[in-house]
């Protein structure tokens, strides 16, 4: 039934099902004043309630106190703050030691030029840091102010340099010295593309995005150490018939070194993984801190 139907002019009532009650009955109209007085009530009480829930949808439910303060500029995407190191949220600047190529394909260095970018822009002014999360390296990650605004950092009163000035992780993608980090938010993706259109920062060449560089960087560094490895067993191994002398190390830790004839020398294994070696003199291996063995036989 609309509400067209339940409401009767012409017969001087309000009717709810069948039943109908006089409007002038002042116990009845008193009843609707207060209904709808709870109702209202609880409307305006829902919406705070979910804009709070809201603010703490990507901690987990946790709420973290501001950082202020004049930060330390550590990198392009990081500042420390006191003894805080606060990650700028949703973003992804160049690692310092990253390089880039420029529009007529030679070498920079872009992670320094990012990290002098941030430094740059916040001047050693105080910054005003809202905290999102508290990462495994325990980095708080926040969207950073400025104290006194970002006005006056770009030239012009476009939308792009507007929602630039809003906070310093905006301004970062927006000048094309970070990316927008999006395995974690898409709140800086217009940003990045405008910056990307414009050839500003590191798009007016080219560059590996930042995660794939420290990805890439690891596995370098991973084969590099192997190849170190492999180097100093090369090194360690005799090579014709010299440095037969074993350098061993005992369960206690003693430094034994064993000659070739010995009873133990056949049977005798190096680890060069465990620091055990091979010497050509035994005056090399008490040198080097080894003793010899006391089967001489």
């Amino acid at each position: 039934m609309s509400l067209r139907h339940l409401l009767r002019p012409e017969s001087g009532s309000i009717v709810v099902g069948r039943r109908e009650r006089p409007d002038s009955n002042p116990l009845w109209t008193a009843r609707l004043i207060a209904g709808a007085f709870v109702l209202l009530s609880f409307a305006t009480l829902v919406v705070p309630v979910s804009q709070a829930s809201s603010a703490k949808a990507r901690s987990g439910g946790e709420t973290y106190a501001p950082l202020t303060g004049v930060p330390r500029v550590q990198d392009g995407d990081t500042v420390r703050i006191g003894k805080q190191s606060v990650r700028l949220f949703g973003i992804d600047a160049p690692e310092q030691k990253q390089g880039c190529r420029d529009r007529i394909g030679a070498a920079y260095a872009c992670g320094e030029r990012a990290k002098r970018a941030l430094k740059s822009l916040i001047n050693d002014r105080s910054l005003r840091c809202v905290v999102n999360d508290i990462d495994r390296y325990q980095r708080a990650v926040a969207v950073c102010y400025l104290s006194d605004g970002l006005s006056g950092t770009r030239g012009g009163s476009d939308r792009a340099g507007q929602e630039a000035a809003e906070s310093i992780n905006a301004h970062m993608v927006e000048s094309g010295w970070a990316l927008a980090y999006r395995h974690y938010s898409n709140d800086f993706v217009s940003a990045e593309e405008r910056a990307r259109l414009a050839g500003r920062g590191i798009w007016q060449g080219t560059f590996e995005k930042p995660w794939v560089w420290r990805h890439q960087g690891a596995a370098r560094a991973a084969q590099e150490r192997a190849a170190r490895q492999d180097a100093a067993r090369e090194a360690a191994v005799p090579k014709s018939g010299q440095c037969q002398i074993k350098g061993n190390i005992n369960a206690r830790g003693d430094r034994i070194y064993h000659l070739p004839g010995q009873s133990s020398y056949a049977d005798t294994r190096i680890s060069l993984e465990k620091g055990e070696r091979y010497f050509c003199s035994e005056s090399e291996a008490k040198a080097a801190g080894w003793r010899p063995s006391r089967s001489r036989d």
